[in-house]
């Protein structure tokens, strides 16, 4: 090594040097000079090769101690841009692109628009770095810039970084960079326009290079935590909860804090055809009351369009951009809930600001509406079963083991003092086993299921009915629990249920009918202050019902025991 330099090209010199001297013609005196002068030429060559790697290796060498693309590409933007004046935007062009960084002396405003063309990407592989000439732009890469900036800068550099014959991403810069740290490595001598493209080739390999490496680690670390949060949302579902409703809540809490939203929904589709969305879970950031109508009704509209392009009804071909009229919601992922190949819902997630990391996060959040699947699909099945032990299969009613039970519970209610009254409406279509000879069991049976549909419709109409109970108590006969009411509007009902079963046309076998029904009141305590007692009571006027020429409503006469 002489002077620091490699000998393998110092020999390769002397051996056309010792060509050159076999030459007759020449004589010593020139010789030598040409000799010594070449010889130092091919020394500063290889010195400013020598300094060339070094830069390169100065201006990485930031990249590969830190821990994230974004911190590698602050630390290179320090470097190529010292002047306020200059600008660096990087746009990544792989699978995980990074949002545009930008140096000072760009309108930030403008950012949004830079996006790299696909005949921009092949250019850069055969031509790096590329110089755009606003003269004979055709990209459409000036039109990125302010007026104010188009002004300033006549070319734009664009300088690949590639990892084998990949491009991961691309650095817009108004110069050949680095100038700065050139002068000062370099001194008086400048450097060519071949050094300077090859300065910049070598960094943007180095950079390429980096850049891949981190984005393996990240994806690896992504991975591993998408792996550590599925676990955890797994167990939450698995963990046993007295309410489906608050295991479904804190999953997705929980799932809203892995993902970063500021809100999570989790919507049902409506039992009747016309009915919205309905939700049963809202959590996340509380929102101002200003916002919180409007938040709904747009996260409603985003939830909506994912399940009816899941059925294949998109709504006038609108997206979900199109849905948010003020943008009040910036960034979201919708995501349809499948039940037994049945679309049952959708789990909405929103933020308020402009963010990649729902995207980013689409992994987990379609395993999260997957796990929100069987979670329901076990519930419904669980609910299934419940239902199917406490209903009558025939009339879809309440049956009557379960009716006794529920009696039971409410009449140690009104004793408690939790409750002032409850009442009981027994009764019975008249004349039943005239059906049932007349066309079989299963024209009775159609009978029965028409006036049970009676009944139900007349209790769902009560302001309380959602807490009433009808139950086929046996064969023909029904029977209507009523909590917190009273004689007087227990005998209404009655009477309103016996009108509608006598104005009810039942078609059997092409037969029109109309029945008839009887029906005894009683209320606790005013009648009885046991299950038993109460059944017996009602009972009791039914038959007085039945014995004065059925069709009408008889109600107990007051009790006369302890």
């Amino acid at each position: 090594m002489i002077g620091g330099v490699v000998l393998t090209g110092a020999c390769s010199f002397f051996s056309g040097v010792w060509l050159a001297r076999k030459t007759p013609d020449d004589s010593d005196g020139p010789l030598s000079e040409r000799i010594v002068s070449g010889l130092e030429a091919e020394i500063l060559r290889l010195n400013r090769e020598r300094l060339s790697d070094q830069l390169a290796d100065q201006l990485t060498g930031e990249l590969f101690s830190a821990e994230t693309i974004g911190n590698s590409l602050a630390a290179l933007l320090r470097q190529i841009t010292p002047s306020p004046q200059d600008f660096a935007v990087v746009l990544g062009t792989g699978p995980n692109p990074v949002c545009p960084t930008t140096a000072p002396g760009l309108s930030k405003r403008f950012l949004d628009r830079w996006q790299i063309s696909e005949e921009l990407v092949d250019r850069l592989k055969t031509e790096n770095p590329l110089v755009i000439q606003q003269a004979s732009d055709t990209t459409g890469l000036f039109q990125c810039l302010a007026p104010q900036d188009r002004k300033r800068f006549k070319q734009l550099y664009l300088t690949g970084f590639v990892h084998g014959t990949e491009l991961l991403a691309v650095l817009i810069t108004p110069t050949a960079w680095p100038q700065a740290s050139v002068s000062s490595r370099f001194e008086e001598h400048s450097l060519t326009e071949i050094e300077q493209r090859k300065l910049m080739q070598r960094t943007a390999r180095k950079m390429g290079l980096r850049w891949h490496q981190l984005l393996t680690i990240e994806q690896q670390s992504h991975e591993l935590r998408s792996t550590r949060d599925m676990l955890e949302l797994r167990g939450i579902i698995d963990s046993e909860a007295d309410e489906p409703t608050e295991t479904l809540e804190q999953f997705a809490t929980r799932l809203g804090e892995m993902v970063q939203a500021d809100r999570v929904a989790i919507y049902f589709v409506a039992r009747r055809a016309g009915e919205k969305l309905q939700p049963i879970v809202q959590c996340g950031r509380p929102l101002p009351p200003s916002l919180e109508s409007e938040w709904h009704r747009q996260e409603q509209s985003l939830a909506h369009f994912a399940i009816e392009s899941e059925l294949g009804n998109p709504i006038d071909n609108v997206g979900p951009n199109q849905l948010q009229v003020e943008l009040l919601i910036a960034s979201s992922v919708t995501v349809p809930i499948r039940v037994n190949q049945r679309v049952l819902g959708a789990l909405c997630l929103t933020r308020q600001t402009p963010n990649d990391s729902l995207e980013s996060h689409r992994k987990l959040i379609e395993f999260g509406a997957e796990m929100l699947s069987q979670t329901l699909r076990r519930v419904f099945e669980e609910a299934t079963i419940r239902r199917q032990a406490r209903h009558d299969h025939l009339t879809d009613l309440v049956n009557r083991r379960s009716f006794d039970a529920l009696l039971e519970a409410e009449m140690e209610r009104v004793q408690r003092g939790e409750s002032s009254t409850c009442s009981l409406i027994l009764a019975d279509l008249d004349r039943f086993k005239s059906y049932n000879d007349r066309f079989g069991h299963q024209g009775g049976d159609h009978v029965l299921r028409e006036a049970a549909r009676v009944l139900s419709e007349q209790v769902s109409r009560l302001r309380m009915g959602e807490n009433s109970i009808v139950a086929r108590y046996g064969g023909e006969e029904f029977a209507i629990l009523l909590p917190n009411m009273g004689l007087a509007g227990a005998f209404r009902l009655a009477e309103g249920i016996r009108s509608a079963v006598e104005t009810k046309k039942i078609h059997v076998q092409h037969t029109s009918l109309n029945l008839t029904i009887s029906l005894g009141v009683a209320a606790c305590p005013q009648h009885a202050t046991a299950a038993g007692m109460l059944i017996a009571v009602a009972d009791k006027a039914l038959y007085q019902a039945k014995s004065s020429g059925r069709n009408r409503v008889c109600q107990a006469e007051p009790a006369t025991h302890e």
